[in-house]
């Protein structure tokens, strides 16, 4: 939705998501075109869950980007880390990040 051309410096945040909405879900269900692509079994099993968000804060530099989040990705590290135990934080390097603006 942005609609401005990204510089180098400019931080923004990437929001993708899945969210599981009945309206939604019932509609493509009763589409034919749509549900030939929908098990609906495994779907089933999401309802009422309501969905999951994982954001990036990101800044432009000359040739793409840099993630600046650091928090865990992966269903192991999310698991681990709800159970407690410690994860390894990515060091940041500012010097390339802003050397690279």
């Amino acid at each position: 939705r942005c609609c401005v051309e990204l510089r180098a410096g400019m931080v923004l945040t990437v929001e993708p998501g899945v969210y599981f909405n009945d309206y939604s879900i019932d509609s493509a269900l009763n589409d034919p075109a749509m549900s030939i692509y929908i098990n609906s079994e495994i779907l089933e099993r999401f309802r009422g869950m309501g969905g999951v968000r994982i954001e990036d804060d990101v800044v432009v530099t000359r040739t793409g980007m840099v993630n600046l989040t650091q928090c865990p990705r992966t269903v192991e590290e999310i698991q681990d880390t709800m159970a407690g135990k410690a994860w390894n934080v990515k060091v940041i390097d500012n010097d390339l990040v802003f050397s690279s603006i």
